[in-house]
């Protein structure tokens, strides 16, 4: 009788191939490395997308970057209302090099849109670039994937999920400010995007214009490091604790509202908006010239003192005069060293000094003897004064001209006294008429 044993080594199957594996043996080795080849190939092929999704990223991030410098380059040309420009455009102007490729690894171009945000100048901006295609396996949005490009790119980074618009990674940025209202483009689930704005929004980008008109939308936080290579720094209100300096502080120019300093502020300018507040006591030093911008006025002005503290010129070595080149208008004008001169008068006031002369009326005076009338001067001494002439006349003997003085008064008139170079009463033949002429001014002086 045959055993189960026999007829086992009698089956095919069981027996030894080559002297060395069964059948099964070798059925069971060859599926295992279909199933590792299978998974090696799936896991070949996710490694193979997920670059792919970071391409994605690094593509349309350095699109996002160069839309970012030509918003701060040329903010100002552009028109009120929404426009787009292109990869083109980018690369004219070398923001993108001309071997960027221009479109996505699922050959996928850009739109890119720049809208001007609603508010009052300065006008702020904000674009959003999106794939002109989605990205799509049979049929299916690779939202997956494009989520895996997102995080590549960082806040700025977005997608389509639907066709109403983008939103940014965790939900930075969302509508109603990228709908497709605002971007059209963004209409399609599936659309890698990139958002760029200069609004108030801690996820927004940062960018100076390169002209200088870019306005700062909040705080800018230096996290203890420096500002190096300032020309000017122009501040409205600078607050601060303590400034100190080992060295020297040295600008170009400072500008600010009020300096108050309990010791010395030196240097080759200083110029300031407002005031210059010194301490009681302190001194404003210079050894140059202190000079006041034209059509403005230098006040010297000592005010929460005494009443008629004087405001002195001199001391300190120097000589006390104070030398005009033009009119010095003052209220009255003391003369200190008259009381040390012979026969001085009692008062050392110019203004009790001078009389006060008040113009009555003005002639032109043409001949000897012409009278001119004596003003009435209630209270007052009346006086007359004569203004250069003029004479035309005939040299006798390399003598010429003429001379005028007046006389008086007598009945109510001063007689003019003109002569020629002769002597001779004018008009003469020296100085024939209607050759000499005289000013004369009349005043009651007080």
């Amino acid at each position: 009788m045959t055993t189960q044993k026999s007829l086992i080594r009698k089956n095919p199957i069981w027996r030894r191939v080559s002297g060395g594996f069964t059948i099964i043996e070798l059925m069971v080795v060859l599926a295992i490395t279909a199933i590792a080849s299978i998974y090696a190939a799936q896991k070949m092929m996710d490694e193979i997308n997920l670059r792919t999704a970071r391409l994605a990223g690094d593509g349309i991030k350095s699109v996002g970057k160069a839309v970012e410098m030509y918003i701060a380059g040329n903010s100002g040309t552009f028109p009120a209302a929404p426009f787009d420009i292109t990869v083109a455009n980018l690369q004219t102007l070398n923001l993108l090099p001309t071997s960027f490729p221009g479109t996505t690894p699922w050959g996928s171009g850009y739109t890119i849109r720049i809208r001007p945000l609603p508010g009052p100048p300065p006008i702020k901006y904000e674009a959003l670039v999106v794939t002109t295609d989605p990205w799509i396996h049979k049929g299916v949005p690779r939202i997956p994937l494009l989520g895996a490009a997102v995080e590549s790119i960082g806040m700025a980074g977005g997608l389509t999920y639907d066709a109403t618009g983008a939103v940014g990674l965790k939900g930075s940025w969302a509508q109603p400010d990228t709908s497709v209202a605002n971007y059209p483009a963004a209409n399609a689930p599936g659309k890698l995007a990139y958002y760029i704005s200069s609004s108030v929004n801690p996820n927004d980008s940062l960018y100076l214009r390169l002209d200088g008109t870019g306005v700062m939308a909040g705080n800018l936080q230096m996290g203890n490091k420096d500002i190096t290579g300032a020309n000017v720094i122009n501040s409205i209100d600078l607050k601060t604790a303590t400034v100190e300096a080992t060295g020297d502080v040295k600008s170009a120019s400072v500008n600010t509202g009020t300096v108050v300093a309990t010791a010395n502020v030196s240097g080759a300018t200083l110029t300031s908006l407002g005031d210059i507040n010194v301490g009681s006591g302190g001194t404003i030093r210079s050894p140059g010239r202190l000079h006041i911008q034209a059509e403005e006025n230098l006040y010297l002005q000592p005010f929460a003192n005494p009443a008629g503290s004087p405001t002195i010129v001199g001391g300190g070595g120097g000589s006390g005069s104070l030398n005009a080149t033009n009119v010095v208008a003052a209220n009255d004008v003391a003369i200190t060293s008259l009381s040390s001169r012979p026969n001085a008068p009692t008062t050392t006031s110019v203004k009790t000094l001078l009389p006060k002369l008040v113009e009555i009326a003005s002639y032109i005076v043409t001949a000897n003897g012409q009278p001119v009338p004596v003003p009435t001067c209630p209270g007052g001494t009346p006086s007359v004064f004569i203004l250069p002439h003029v004479t035309a006349g005939i040299a006798v003997g390399g003598v010429w001209g003429a001379t005028i003085r007046m006389n008086g008064p007598s009945g109510g008139n001063w007689f003019v006294d003109a002569r020629d170079a002769a002597g001779a009463a004018i008009p003469s033949a020296r100085v024939p008429a209607g050759n000499f002429s005289a000013i004369v001014r009349s005043f009651c002086s007080y």
